[in-house]
């Protein structure tokens, strides 16, 4: 058998039919490449939405508790406050007692610390070589005024 006959042949009588086949592969082939990657895209964002979704969810509790609170908030209130100046020194050769002074002055409801100012000292006497941390802020307070 002569391909080069068959081929010539071929060519000839079926070169459109040819054209339109290899056309259509073509076309075949790059619309499932787009849909491949639309369908990539489709399923990031539906694993980001579902991601987003339940960590909605999980913090639902959280969100129905702080709208209790934000409707038990008196917009009509008025409130003072009171702000004191504060400085401190703490040795921070016991850390963990410096860290609960600190923690004491901001646990209240009513009342902040505010830093201006943190300065790390050196022990500055000859026999003093423990290192000493220093505020300087204000502490607000705030006080009901009446409803």
């Amino acid at each position: 058998m002569d391909w080069n006959l068959v081929r010539k042949e071929l060519f000839k009588n079926y070169k459109k039919e040819l054209c339109l086949w290899i056309g259509i592969v073509l076309l075949l082939g790059i619309s499932l490449f787009l849909f491949m990657r639309e369908y990539q895209n489709f399923t990031a964002n539906l694993q980001k939405l579902k991601r987003i979704e339940t960590s909605y969810y999980s913090q639902y509790q959280e969100i129905m508790k702080l709208k209790e609170e934000l409707k038990r908030v008196n917009l009509n209130a008025t409130q003072k406050m009171l702000i004191t100046p504060f400085s401190g020194v703490f040795d921070l050769k016991d850390i963990n007692r410096a860290f609960f002074e600190v923690k004491a002055l901001t646990q209240g409801e009513d009342h902040f610390l505010v830093i201006k100012e943190l300065t790390l000292l050196e022990g500055k006497e000859k026999n003093d070589d423990n290192p000493k941390l220093k505020i300087d802020g204000e502490i607000v307070i705030f006080m009901n005024g009446g409803s």
